[in-house]
């Protein structure tokens, strides 16, 4: 459940960041630590206070949205993948699951714009902890180049990752795939990851030679993912959530 605090206890954070702090870590944490549900918490309170437009909680706290977000930043370095989805939407300009925390961004004295690149960051790093669909939404990002170079061996790794761990039911938490999938290319079904695939594989790129061969076994894979779940492959299908994928091919060809 979530972590409370009480809001009696005397509290000490750190001195407000400078913009420059707001930026992703280099790295963040393999597991959470004891800090991070901390960390969390103390994000959440600044939220809800500046969002009831208190100006000071607790003794003598002041509510901040620079303090919020530098707890919050520091909860994702100290392992939470809440607060690295939450960081992630925040500077694709999404709201969170808990809506709340974008007021943090909103509240600055210079409001935190959008930045693909420092929401790619948080999303990786969310992936690379096992959520599925930031796998899927790191894949998204690589193929069409958002917020990073386009890289095709990059999304394949991703994709295939993200399409093994469908296979093998390891999803995440409810609540953090729930998240992910607010995230561009987040909420891509299997079926549109096998297509994107065969689509690589089909052109071909640094990194990922051409194989027409395993195309074709990606766009069938993908042809029977889609009936799995229901899918009707007509020209009028799209491939939601891939923002820029073209509609997944007819029966016998793949899109190149």
């Amino acid at each position: 459940g979530e972590t409370r605090l009480d809001e009696r206890a005397l509290l000490m954070p750190p001195p407000p960041p400078v913009a420059g702090d707001l930026s992703p870590p280099t790295s963040v944490a393999a597991a959470p630590t004891r800090y991070a549900p901390v960390h969390l918490a103390l994000a959440l309170l600044h939220a809800r206070h500046v969002h009831a437009g208190d100006e000071i909680f607790g003794f003598g706290l002041f509510a901040s949205p620079a303090q919020g977000l530098f707890h919050l930043r520091s909860a994702a370095e100290q392992g939470s993948v809440s607060a690295m989805l939450s960081l992630s939407c925040l500077h694709h300009g999404v709201k969170p699951r808990k809506g709340v925390l974008r007021v943090l961004a909103q509240a600055l004295q210079q409001p935190l714009g959008v930045d693909a690149a420092a929401g790619v960051a948080y999303t990786i790093f969310a992936a690379e902890h096992g959520v599925v669909g930031a796998m899927a939404a790191a894949g998204h990002a690589y193929r069409w180049g958002k917020g990073v170079a386009p890289s095709y061996a990059k999304a394949a790794r991703w994709f295939r990752a993200a399409v093994n761990a469908y296979g093998g039911g390891e999803t995440s938490r409810e609540d953090e795939e729930d998240e992910a999938a607010r995230l561009p290319g987040g909420d891509a079904t299997e079926a549109q990851m096998l297509f994107q695939l065969a689509e690589i594989y089909e052109r071909g790129g640094t990194g990922v030679p051409a194989n027409a061969r395993l195309a074709r076994q990606f766009e069938l894979l993908s042809r029977a993912a889609a009936s799995r779940d229901g899918a009707a492959h007509s020209d009028g299908d799209e491939a939601d959530g891939l923002g820029g994928a073209e509609a997944l091919p007819r029966k016998g060809m793949v899109c190149v």
